[in-house]
């Protein structure tokens, strides 16, 4: 893997570029990389050109914080580079589903038509969100290897270079990334960014065509949350799919992402 360095980290990322058709494009969750949607573009082959946005910050040394709104203009930028006109298709987990939404109200404000916005299971807003921050990095890094021993832990750390270290340590363990210590440090700074940027967003209804999926089962960590009482508060009563068996952090893992492909084809194939 490259050295970390601050030039500017590509935004727009194809993933497959070999079928026909308006392509759609997926947008980054909280910790802003693009990886977590290969599986689902794999699925998606043959259907649609896919590409994914990644966080501008990803892999610099002091990655900037920016709004959902700012990061919302930045992508729509990026993706009318490859796509100029309409109907566009947008997509997002996670975090990425206010991005994507915030990047369709800036379409529609030029004149764009929205074909589809996919919201995967989405994060809640602000007032909905229960704990404290270091518990939903925590959460998000670290996935199913989270547990409140760790959090603790955690929290006992002063620094910011003490806790990418103990990151580092326990996501070295699994042999995952990040593969040093500053990449570590990069991936703490841009999920908390991130967090602390979703629960600034204010989100407006939109005046085109919204498909939910949800994951309707509790995230299995201690205290793991259980979305759907939020989700129902706020949810039209139509276009809202349930990807059965799978919880907030896997709704993007086999098998359940064979399943969200398969109905998310309905609409792409029309």
């Amino acid at each position: 893997m490259p050295p970390m360095t601050n030039m500017p980290t590509p935004v727009l990322v194809p993933i497959s570029e070999g079928s026909e058709g308006n392509p759609i494009f997926l947008v980054h969750p909280l910790h802003g990389s693009s990886h977590c949607y290969l599986s689902l573009a794999a699925e998606l082959e043959g259907i649609r050109p896919t590409y994914a946005l990644q966080s501008r910050g990803l892999g610099e040394r002091t990655p900037k914080q920016r709004s959902v709104e700012e990061m919302a203009a930045d992508y729509v930028t990026a993706i009318q580079s490859v796509q100029t006109d309409g109907p566009f298709l947008l997509a997002g987990w996670s975090l990425g589903g206010w991005i994507a939404l915030e990047m369709a109200h800036i379409l529609r404000q030029k004149g764009k038509e929205i074909a589809f916005l996919f919201s995967i299971d989405r994060i809640l807003t602000k007032g909905q969100i229960p704990g404290d921050p270091d518990y939903w990095i925590l959460q998000i890094i670290l996935r199913e290897k989270f547990d409140h021993e760790i959090l603790a832990a955690y929290k006992s750390l002063n620094s910011d270079l003490e806790k990418a270290v103990f990151l580092y340590e326990k996501m070295k363990k699994d042999g995952e990334q990040p593969t040093n210590i500053r990449r570590s440090l990069n991936l703490l700074e841009m999920v908390r960014q991130n967090y602390l940027s979703s629960l600034h967003y204010k989100p407006n209804p939109g005046d085109f065509p919204i498909v939910y999926f949800l994951a309707p089962d509790p995230m299995p960590v201690p205290g793991g949350a259980d979305y759907l009482g939020y989700w129902f508060e706020d949810l039209p009563t139509s276009d809202v799919h349930f990807i059965e068996g799978c919880h907030h952090l896997s709704i993007l893992n086999r098998p359940a992402v064979e399943f969200l492909a398969e109905k998310m084809s309905l609409y792409l194939e029309n």
